[in-house]
């Protein structure tokens, strides 16, 4: 494959597609399509790596939900307090 073709790869249907890459498929009836050839979702996903350096932003989250389980606070919960805090500083002005 040029590799200026291997450039306009895309996303679509949640998968890796090159639109300028086209394949005829038979179906069992016998009708041919003319599509984009992609690759399978499963297939990208089992030989994939996770990102650890880019995953480190998320411990944020991580952080916040530990700490609100351990006061047995729902979410609904925090953001009542929150809501609250607001009200009380913009009273406060």
């Amino acid at each position: 494959m040029d590799i200026k073709y291997f450039k306009t790869v895309s996303l679509a249907n949640n998968t890796l597609t090159w639109e300028k890459v086209r394949k005829d498929i038979k179906t069992k009836s016998g009708k041919t399509f003319n599509v984009a050839f992609d690759l399978d979702p499963l297939l990208l996903y089992e030989n994939s790596k996770p990102d650890i350096e880019r995953n480190e932003r998320y411990k944020i989250g991580k952080l916040i939900r530990s700490e609100r389980e351990s006061r047995d606070y729902t979410r609904r919960t925090c953001i009542e307090v929150r809501n609250n805090q607001e009200l009380y500083f913009q009273n406060r002005k």
